[in-house]
């Protein structure tokens, strides 16, 4: 939301329910023209103000930051132009604190220096702490001002160093300015492709231009983030958002083990389901177990936290009711992806009671308790994000979420992609995490079923 959460004179006002007065005032004109014409003009100027507020707001920010900034000047040992060129990337107002957070980043001919950033915290109009990772003297320090190569050039540069073949050139989607781009990912990428000018520090602490890039390989494995020298083409740095866990060849000890049971009887227990399902609820393993081997599955009804996810599991609006009866919500939508294709498959229904009860059984081969594993991941993944909630790994934070319930900075559109029984590894998982607005994805593997560590079953007929 663009003015989010505003405080005026100390009370907050909610600009979704003042859209949602202005829309009924707005709806009663209709009909009473005359009678709400006052009514609306009133909430409009309301509007208006607030709008205003927010503006000046920003404006007051800046105006502090800078004031800071030039009084402090010799102690920060900064020079003029290291303190007048920057610009406000994301601020936000903690109503616990009282205190208004406010990050900036360092620019060099309107263009941004990447990692020349700080953060102010401001109370009663004044800066009371400031965290400072800005350049010095970074007019002696930036070397071009203008690119040698192309948007698209550094694009084919990043992806040969990278290893990743360029199928056909790419075109651009989005021109968002002069030195920013987005183009399309058609046989190279995933996602979309941004590119943007900036300035990147070296390690004897000159600045050089840069295009700055991300390239999601087609194999989910790795989404490259890559600063490309825009005068040579070469890789000033890189760093990879998927985070792997792998464990490799499982190491193991054979111990031979027989089970009997007929077929019938195999059958009914992997169909069996707790006898007493309970409205709004989900058959899992619930924290603190860990896995299978620390204890048994138990139903747990209405496990969200009113705070982080005041409206359930399962809403993506903000209102009452909830949008989907599946593994999926603000927070995270869970899928099966066996074939590997990134494209969202099935996923549990809970029906209108959102009952997510699905059979589990340890000695049947893990694809026939699908459904059951991908409750568990919808269910981990939405406890993961309440509880973080609470130690501020929130909206304005950055987290991970399809709407920003209370307005605050943050970016929208961004809940994790939660892949079931992923078919793109074995042996535990990744996890790729842009930037805030940017959806991550997550894939959980089976792991690698050793033949020679099977347990042997004689299912029929019985000896």
């Amino acid at each position: 939301m663009t003015l989010g959460l505003l405080y005026l004179t100390g009370l907050d006002v909610n600009y979704t329910r003042l859209k949602a007065i202005i829309a009924s005032s707005s709806n009663s004109i209709s009909t009473h023209m005359t009678s709400n014409k006052n009514v609306f003009l009133r909430s409009l100027s309301i509007l208006t103000l607030l709008t205003c507020f927010a503006f000046s707001n920003a404006q007051d920010s800046r105006s502090i930051i800078q004031d800071y900034l030039s009084e402090n000047q010799a102690y920060l040992k900064m020079q003029d132009s290291d303190i007048s060129d920057w610009i406000i990337t994301n601020e936000y107002y903690s109503n616990s604190t009282k205190v208004n957070h406010v990050y900036i980043t360092q620019t060099m001919n309107d263009i941004e220096i990447v990692n020349g950033v700080a953060n102010f915290n401001i109370r009663d109009g004044k800066v009371f702490s400031m965290g400072d990772r800005l350049m010095r003297g970074v007019a002696q320090k930036a070397q071009y001002i203008s690119p040698s190569i192309s948007p698209q050039e550094a694009i084919g540069s990043a992806a040969r160093q990278l290893g990743i073949e360029v199928l056909e050139p790419l075109k651009i989607v989005n021109p968002i300015s002069s030195t920013e781009f987005v183009f399309d990912k058609e046989g190279l990428s995933l996602e979309e492709v941004p590119v943007k000018l900036v300035y990147e520090r070296t390690e004897k602490g000159d600045l050089k231009l840069a295009w700055d890039l991300n390239i999601y390989t087609l194999d989910e494995l790795n989404w490259w983030s890559v600063r490309i020298d825009a005068q040579t083409g070469d890789v000033l740095s890189k760093n990879n958002w998927v985070l792997h866990c792998d464990f490799g060849s499982c190491g193991y000890e054979f111990h031979s083990t027989m089970h009997e049971s007929t077929l019938a009887e195999q059958e009914a227990m992997s169909q069996s389901k707790n006898p007493m399902p309970l409205p709004g609820a989900y058959n899992v393993f619930a924290i603190p177990t860990e896995s299978p081997a620390h204890g048994p599955r138990t139903i747990v009804a209405d496990p969200e936290d009113p705070i982080a996810s005041p409206f359930g599991w399962h809403d993506t609006d903000g209102e009452p009711g909830e949008e989907y009866t599946i593994t999926r919500g603000n927070n995270v939508h869970a899928y099966e992806d066996r074939q590997d294709n990134n494209v969202a498959g099935d996923a549990p229904d809970g029906g209108v009671d959102l009952t997510f009860d699905y059979p589990y059984d340890d000695e049947l081969p893990a694809f026939q308790s699908l459904d059951a594993a991908t409750v568990n991941l919808f269910y981990m993944n939405n406890i993961m994000h309440d509880v973080w909630y609470q130690y501020g790994f929130d909206e304005a934070s950055g987290n991970f979420q399809e709407e920003n319930y209370t307005g605050a900075a943050g970016q929208e559109n961004d809940y994790v992609q939660a892949e079931s029984q992923d078919g793109s590894g074995l042996n535990n998982a990744n996890f790729a995490t842009p930037p805030d607005g940017i959806r991550p994805r997550m894939q959980m593997y089976l792991w690698a079923d050793n033949a020679a560590n099977s347990d042997f079953s004689v299912n029929a007929p019985p000896s």
